[in-house]
């Protein structure tokens, strides 16, 4: 709780110019780090079908 106050109040005690500079670094990283998630498990999952699908191939069933 003491550590959350801390980072409260040396936000508060930047300057304007720093502020918006930290805001917008955050909220172009959001969004690229979600974009990022979804590819990855996107990817996964059609790596992992096209697997299955040549082991199948492969055994015969």
């Amino acid at each position: 709780m003491k550590r959350s106050a801390n980072l409260w109040v040396r936000f508060n005690n930047m300057k304007i110019g720093r502020k918006i500079m930290l805001v917008f670094v955050l909220a172009s990283i959001v969004p690229i780090l979600a974009i990022q998630f979804i590819s990855y498990h996107m990817n996964t999952n059609s790596l992992k079908r096209k697997i299955d699908t040549l082991w199948q191939a492969r055994s015969g069933t």
